[in-house]
């Protein structure tokens, strides 16, 4: 007796029958979509070579695999390109924006030209009018000089009304000794004079008391100027002369200026202290710092507008203004209040040719609105200091003109002062 075979069944073991066929798998032409055997190798219906279209979709399927391997070796390489080519056009966008701002900003500001014969900052003259007692003079330390192209040591003395034997002598230096670029040369300071009494005019009518000064407005004059000529705070001069109006004042006007210190009142018996008070407000702001133009600068053409700027000294309150003073000789002065801290002196301002006066002088302070005058115009009180500078508008370079070099002990002839000196009335 057989046992099967384990895993397989006796219907497995047994014989095919000998009429019987397995079934052959089938597949359509890919020429004319007829039902063909798997191992033909020719259509019967359309005669097409199945061996040799199955080599074809081969060469096709492979042909397809190597363009994809290829295009998978080269997508990291593709991508950094594009990652490098679009840095490369935002830094070339970034540098285009840059030069275009600088060009912009170049065509708004006005072109400075310095000339080493006229551009030199020379110290801030203080005035001789004073109707105060001054005290003890203090030692003033020597200015510095630092030599430019083109000066000598009589250029040098002539600008600080010096001679070549004191210029030079103050700096251990021979009067033929040479001066190099760049060298620094002290400068001695100036002696201070004595000032004399200022005496009354004839004719003055109603002379103020005797701390006090009577000025007649010339052209040209501010409140804050004439303020600054007598080192006295503008709102003492408001109150004196009842101004509602800094911007009033006309040629021939008198102000009676009050040169003596303000008084402090002081509290009476059994009152506080907290109940002194001063007539005058206290200033709350520190000097405005002017900017540019730089002092006594100078500026050729008029084909450019000159930028006035200055630093702000705190932050503004409500009511309060930068009021800014731009005035000439010979010319009316321009006037405007601001919250800005910069200016555009347009080219309407720049002096005639045949015009001689192109000296500028330009002035900063803050101003606070105090209340409105008679026509409900607002009226403002200074709280700063007076910040002033200067500057020059010529038509063209200035040429140096030859001088003969001053004779040793000689001084060089200074033009006298066209400033109108007030008179002092006692």
């Amino acid at each position: 007796m057989k046992f099967p075979r384990f895993g397989k069944s006796r219907a497995d073991e047994a014989p095919a029958a000998p009429g019987s066929a397995t079934p052959e798998s089938q597949r359509l032409c890919p020429q004319c979509g007829a039902t063909i055997s798997t191992r033909a190798k020719t259509c019967m219906n359309c005669g097409a070579d199945l061996v040799a279209i199955a080599k074809a979709e081969e060469a096709q399927a492979k042909a397809i695999a190597r363009e994809q391997r290829v295009e998978a070796a080269q997508r990291p390489t593709r991508i950094i390109v594009f990652v490098f080519t679009a840095v490369v056009v935002v830094v070339f966008v970034a540098i285009i924006v840059q030069s275009t701002r600088q060009s912009a900003i170049a065509a708004l500001t006005p072109t400075v030209t310095r000339t080493p014969t006229r551009s030199i900052i020379l110290p801030t003259a203080t005035s001789r009018a004073s109707a105060t007692p001054t005290g003890t003079p203090t030692p003033v330390p020597p200015l510095e000089y630092t030599v430019k192209n083109g000066d000598t040591p009589g250029r040098i003395a002539l600008l600080y009304d010096l001679t070549v034997p004191e210029l030079m002598g103050y700096n251990g230096k021979a009067e033929d000794d040479v001066i190099v670029v760049g060298e620094v040369m002290k400068i001695p300071p100036p002696t201070p004079q004595p000032t004399g009494t200022a005496t009354a005019a004839p004719g003055t009518p109603t002379p103020p008391p005797a701390n006090e000064v009577l000025y007649t407005v010339q052209p040209g004059d501010t409140l804050s100027g004439i303020a600054q000529k007598f080192d006295v705070p503008m709102s003492r001069i408001q109150e004196r002369n009842t101004i509602q109006n800094i911007q009033s004042l006309q040629v021939g006007d008198q102000l009676v200026i009050p040169v003596a210190p303000t008084p402090t009142f002081m509290p009476g018996p059994g009152a506080s202290s907290a109940s002194a008070t001063t007539p005058t407000p206290q200033v709350q702001y520190p000097p405005v710092k002017l900017l540019t133009p730089l002092d006594r600068e100078i500026f050729i053409g008029g084909s450019s507008p000159i930028l006035l700027q200055w630093l702000s000294s705190g932050i503004l309150q409500p009511g309060e203004l930068y009021l800014v003073e731009v005035d000439r000789p010979g010319a009316g002065a321009i006037s405007f209040r601001t919250r800005a801290t910069s200016y555009h002196l347009l080219t309407d301002q720049y002096p005639a040719a045949d015009d001689a006066n192109r000296a500028f002088k330009w002035r900063v302070m803050i101003v606070r609105q105090a209340g409105t005058g008679n026509d409900q115009a607002p009226t403002f009180r200074v709280v700063s200091p007076v910040s002033e500078s200067s500057f020059e508008w010529l038509d063209k370079v200035p040429t140096a003109t030859p001088t003969a070099a001053p004779r040793p002990g000689s001084r060089p002839a200074v033009e006298p002062s066209t400033t109108p000196t007030p008179t002092a009335v006692l």
